[in-house]
């Protein structure tokens, strides 16, 4: 006799194709968000007035590894999601995995395609490309925390610090954003004026471009 006994359930071993379909949507949304917050963190390299504070930091340990931009990302963010791993272990999923050793790559990768800018521009080119690099990077940013798969470990440590303070996010990456300047300074990385202007636009653009992205793409609320 065939025992049909737990017929109809789902065995350890098997997949659902619901599962994996979602993954694959959200790996393909993260790293779309992932590639715009590395064209806009590039942008703010050519500007040469000084990028994001993560940035600073990521330059302050390629000059102090001599490394590239990339991988001086990559450290950096190491660095920052051991922090994560202490004081919010919650935030942490693939996503996270993902932030941390792709971020680099695209970054190089635009680096790579992103001419110059011509010799002897002035501040106001420069000042123009670092807030367009600044807005892009915020987009990126945003877009990627709506999917919910994980935190970056720099957005974790800000999501730590809003539940910490009972803050807006918007606050609690502004504080995150002056210390890592300050490390990145210490560190040897350059900054500028690009760089203030991150430190103090940075969470108030995301915190719009989470808004927006709420009213204007409604496929999101399935990834809450």
């Amino acid at each position: 006799m065939i025992n049909k006994e737990g017929t109809g359930r789902r065995k350890p071993w098997m997949v659902n194709k619901n599962e994996v379909r979602d993954f694959l949507c959200r790996l393909f949304l993260i790293s779309a968000g992932f590639a715009l917050a590395g064209l806009g963190t590039a942008l703010m390299y050519k500007a040469e007035l000084g990028s994001s504070p993560n940035a600073t930091m990521a330059d302050g340990l390629h000059v102090l590894f001599h490394v590239s931009y990339g991988t001086g990302n990559i450290l950096a963010n190491l660095i920052t999601l051991a922090v994560v791993l202490v004081f919010a272990r919650d935030l942490i999923r693939y996503g996270t995995l993902v932030c941390v050793f792709t971020m680099g790559i695209y970054v190089n990768f635009w680096d790579s395609l992103i001419p110059a800018l011509p010799e002897g521009a002035g501040w106001v080119l420069r000042l123009l490309t670092a807030l367009l690099g600044n807005v892009i990077m915020s987009a990126g940013l945003a877009f990627y925390v709506k999917i919910h798969a994980g935190l970056g470990s720099l957005e974790a440590i800000a999501e730590f610090l809003r539940r910490t303070w009972n803050c807006r996010y918007s606050l609690a990456k502004t504080a995150e954003d002056a210390v890592l300047l300050v490390a990145g300074i210490c560190l040897g990385g350059t900054f500028g004026a690009g760089t203030v202007i991150s430190v103090f636009m940075t969470g108030i653009l995301m915190q719009w471009f989470f808004r927006f992205y709420e009213k204007t793409f409604g496929f999101l609320k399935r990834f809450e």
